[in-house]
């Protein structure tokens, strides 16, 4: 029996959480389907060198820019080009990709949508459009209850369409390096793109607070984003790297005592769990599913409120036990509940039952 053709419909040249989650379920899943990627141009470097040898990727030029109805003809085409069994459209909120949820529709193939962040619709068309281009996706799969909960709320997609699947990452082999210390710098850090929403601007103000009372903590910020010059003017004399892309988060996490997540707005972000896989303490503002999924296993915070950030990070900073004993926990619960593995099986029975579904809709009654 043939592999399942699976084409994946992206719809922003940056590189975040949404492609790694794309770029996740091809290298879990590549054998038991055939994947190509349909992604705006440039494709981001990041997403190219993960992606496994020989992934097809074909590029269409402005489908990100606003009432270009020729992108939208391109893009069917396109899909519809690699003959898919199935379409699965990759949304970080539920009003972006709306070319991609059209162009799946029109391709003729079943299709379902991930939608991987919980932004409300804001403004009056995209309330009106939104709950239209919902009403014919079949499947919906979300990470996180409160997506699921906004989508049902706002959008009127019935709760019987959404499966939650939680992200998964892989498992290293070995936790990162702990250090006990002995004089040592405590090294926070965070990794992201440098946007309003990962809350990167409470992160230090957070520091500042600390680095007064406590010296010795110094923070560590991967990633690039359009406030890398606001960030850089605020952290003017704390003791901040912004160290820009890093193409090894592993050994980036590996040099951290502390993680700290400082977002606005959050499904189940793949960096958190990424450290928490690492045995790296984290720290964690209270938002999308962080409280309910995580629980025990992370400090949770509120979100926006510098001076609760930083009585955390000030509280791991001191007690390297409770580092140790945090760290644990957390990869001890990506290990049982969020390894990519679980991820990739759960949403390929999503697939399975997509393409059965749309084959029996097709197949006609038998005359007697």
């Amino acid at each position: 029996m043939a592999a399942m053709r699976v084409t994946y419909v992206l719809h922003t040249a940056v590189w975040g959480g949404a492609e790694t989650y794309v770029a996740r379920l091809i290298q879990e899943l590549l054998g038991r389907m055939t994947p190509t990627v349909v992604a705006p141009r440039p494709v981001p470097e990041r997403l190219l060198r993960a992606l496994p040898s020989g992934v097809e990727v074909r590029t269409v030029d402005g489908v990100g820019r606003k009432g270009d109805l020729g992108a939208l003809v391109r893009l069917v085409r396109t899909v519809r080009s690699t003959r898919p069994d199935l379409v699965h459209v990759n949304q970080s909120t539920p009003a972006n990709n709306r070319y991609g949820l059209l162009a799946a529709r029109l391709s003729g193939a079943p299709f379902l949508s991930t939608v991987h962040s919980p932004e409300p619709a804001r403004s009056r068309p995209q309330k009106l459009l939104l709950p239209l281009l919902f009403r014919d996706v079949r499947t919906v799969i979300t990470v996180s209850d409160e997506t699921q909960e906004l989508l049902v709320r706002t959008l009127r997609v019935p709760s019987a369409r959404i499966r939650v699947v939680p992200n998964g990452v892989p498992l290293p082999d070995r936790p990162a390096r702990r250090r006990t210390g002995g004089g040592q710098p405590v090294v926070a850090g965070s990794v992201g793109r440098l946007v309003r929403e990962k809350g990167f601007d409470v992160l230090l103000d957070a520091l500042d607070l600390v680095v007064r009372e406590r010296p010795g903590v110094c923070l560590r910020i991967a990633g690039e984003g359009p406030q890398r010059a606001t960030l850089e003017a605020r952290a003017h004399d704390l003791p901040v790297s912004l160290v820009g892309e890093v193409t090894d988060t592993a050994s980036f996490l590996d040099d951290l005592d502390v993680f700290c997540l400082s977002s606005r707005r959050e499904g189940l972000p793949f960096a958190l769990l990424e450290a928490m896989a690492m045995g790296v303490p984290c720290i964690a503002t209270d938002v999308g599913q962080v409280r309910t999924a995580l629980g025990a296993a992370v400090l949770v915070v509120p979100p926006e409120q510098p001076s609760a950030l930083a009585q955390a990070l000030r509280q791991l900073a001191d007690a390297p036990s409770v580092r140790a004993s945090l760290g644990e926990k957390g990869r001890a619960l990506v290990e049982n509940r969020y390894d990519v593995r679980l991820m990739a099986a759960r949403t390929m029975e999503l697939y399975e039952q997509a393409v059965t579904r749309a084959t029996d809709g097709r197949r006609e009654p038998e005359r007697t």
